[in-house]
């Protein structure tokens, strides 16, 4: 009969009766239907057993010797212990009264001598149910109360909506919710959690939010929200969709977190990291400045004491070539004389002595009179071009290069190429470089003669390597350095160096390889466009050599740059004429080059 019991353990009932009888009747009657039965004939009894093992249901009688059933019930509901033990009383007292005080006292139920079986256990079996589902109610009570604590407890927003009603209203806020919000619950009750976007519509988040809600699915979305005093805050938010026993959507639970300190020391740190990186970037681009101009001091002592050497060797080369040179011109007239004197004495005196006759044939004497002149105009010529090396040598290394100069800028590249002849000259792989020269008419112009020299030495020798490579490889090659020079006023424009749009182009010397690039920054055009107010000279070094790469074409003028094989450049020839033009002379310095075909350097030098 107790298969219905959802106890496992089968139920403890004491059965408290003066009457022998109905105890084993009742007892029998119980544990024939499953129950665990204890029977006592008194009340007092009753309370002691009730002590030792509290029971799960009494069964009481109420007219019982020393204590009736009343008082016992009554002293079981007056203490803690035992007041919520269920208790069916039955007697044989069948008044209302009787009935009405049994209730009164914390009876749950009557039950009327003499008693059906059935009835009985019915009202047992009823009772126990009740009993187990009032502690199961009980339990859950308690949960939700600890529930209830641990969400009002929570650093979390947490915020509970309507599903079934329109837009979501909502029902409950933690208090979590109210202090991050800054919104009172009362404030909140009954709106949708919108209000809190402010104007704020645009967040791609909250689209995503609305599909969800649209689709009745749970969803994680990162917001930026507003408090009740206009602050903006960032929060995680995320929803779950609360279904009842059938499926429905009855509810939303939301849960939301703060993380608007996490987003500032995301922000903090992003900062952090930008000035950081260009910290470093400065300290590299520091670093990098400060090894070009060591390298430059170096390359620039090492120059002055080239241009020392050459200035004392050229003196010192100079007095006796010079005594040789000015001596030379008188000798050649004596030995004409002399010539003249013998061919009149072999006309007036005819030779008759065989030694003498023997002696202008070994010395075979006719040869003599026509060399010997050739060979003293020979020793002439050669002292003359020692002579013009040797000048080129004291101009290649002015004294004075702390001091501006008016100076013939064709003289000064005359100079480099007298330098540099012995390499133009034809090789045995290949033939001689061909100088082509395009001089325009120049006006002396105010330099640092002996900077500038070097620079037409470093573009002129990276030209002449240019083409030693480029012949490797095609023997058939012409190779040709083109020289031209210019002077450009201000109210004409550019012509030389092209059109130039707002990209920087530089296209004249670029369609003449046969593609327009872009090698100028824009800082430089900027830079050279502020000059243009000024007429200034263009040189411009041409040569059909092997050409850079465009990947590297934005490098040349770095430090330590360099296309040669190692050991052969030190990277800095052009990165230094970069800084004689560009620092020391406000002019510019551009490239322009195709990879096979060529290269072309373009100075540009302000004048006045």
């Amino acid at each position: 009969m107790n298969s219905n019991l959802p106890s496992v353990a089968k139920p403890d009932i004491l059965l408290v009766d003066d009457n022998p009888k109905n105890l084993l009747l009742l007892q029998m009657m119980l544990n024939d239907a499953g129950y665990k039965v204890r029977t006592i004939l008194n009340g007092k009894l009753a309370l002691r057993a009730v002590e030792i093992v509290k029971p799960d249901l009494i069964l009481l009688d109420i007219n019982m010797p020393v204590m009736d059933g009343y008082e016992v019930c009554q002293k079981l509901k007056s203490q803690e212990q035992t007041v919520d033990i269920p208790i069916i009383f039955i007697s044989a007292l069948n008044d209302i009264y009787d009935k009405v005080k049994a209730f009164e006292i914390g009876g749950v139920d009557y039950i009327t001598k003499p008693f059906e079986v059935q009835e009985v256990l019915v009202r047992v079996k009823n009772q126990l149910l009740i009993c187990q589902q009032k502690k199961q109610l009980q339990e859950k009570n308690e949960q939700l109360q600890l529930l209830e604590r641990a969400i009002a407890a929570s650093s979390n927003g947490i915020v509970i909506t309507d599903a079934k009603k329109p837009d979501n209203p909502v029902i409950y806020v933690n208090p979590g919710f109210e202090q991050i919000t800054g919104y009172r619950k009362e404030e909140i009750m009954g709106k949708n959690c919108r209000f809190l976007q402010g104007d704020d519509f645009t967040q791609s988040a909250l689209e995503e939010l609305r599909q969800a809600i649209k689709q009745k699915r749970a969803c994680d979305v990162r917001l930026r929200n507003y408090r009740q005093d206009g602050t903006l805050f960032w929060n995680d938010f995320s929803i779950s969709p609360v279904r009842d026993s059938l499926g429905t959507l009855t509810h939303y639970i939301g849960i939301q977190r703060d993380i608007t300190a996490l987003k500032q020391a995301e922000e903090a740190l992003r900062k952090s990291e930008a000035q950081f990186r260009d910290k470093a970037q400065e300290l590299e681009l520091t670093l990098d400045e400060l090894k070009s101009a060591q390298a430059q001091l170096v390359q620039k002592a090492k120059m002055a004491s080239l241009g020392q050497l050459l200035a004392g060797v050229a003196h010192e080369i100079n007095n006796p070539v010079g005594f040789i040179y000015s001596n030379i011109e008188p000798a050649i007239g004596y030995v004409q004389d002399l010539l003249e004197l013998i061919a009149l004495y072999q006309k007036s005196e005819p030779l008759t002595s065989g030694e003498i006759k023997n002696k202008i044939q070994d010395i075979e004497l006719d040869f003599i009179q026509e060399d010997f002149p050739k060979l003293l105009a020979s020793i002439q010529e050669g002292a003359s071009r020692i002579m013009k090396i040797v000048l080129s040598l004291r101009h290649f290394s002015h004294h004075n290069q702390a001091n501006k100069k008016s100076v013939d800028l064709h003289q000064e590249i005359e100079t480099n190429l007298m330098i540099l002849g012995n390499h133009l000259k034809a090789k045995s792989h290949r033939g001689a470089i061909e100088v082509i020269r395009e001089y325009g008419e120049l006006p002396l112009v105010e330099c640092y003669p002996s900077e500038l020299n070097q620079v037409f030495m470093n573009i002129l020798s990276n030209a002449v390597d240019a083409l030693e490579e480029k012949m490797l490889e095609n023997s058939s090659l012409t190779p040709q350095i083109r020289i031209s020079t210019e002077v450009v006023k201000a109210n004409e424009g550019d012509p030389e160096i092209g059109r130039r749009g707002d990209t920087g182009t530089q296209r004249r010397g670029d369609e003449e390889m046969g593609e327009t690039k872009e090698t100028i920054p824009n800082s430089q055009i900027t830079k050279d466009k502020q000059q243009t107010t000024n007429n200034k000279v263009i040189i411009r070094i041409t040569d059909n050599g092997t050409g850079i790469p465009l990947q590297l074409k934005q490098r040349v003028f770095d430090p330590f740059f360099t296309t040669k094989p190692v050991g052969k450049g030190t990277g800095l020839g052009l990165s230094i004429s970069h800084s004689i033009v560009v620092k020391q002379h406000k002019g510019q310095l551009y490239c322009n080059s195709r990879l096979g075909q060529g290269t072309d350097f373009i100075i540009e030098l302000p004048l006045g």
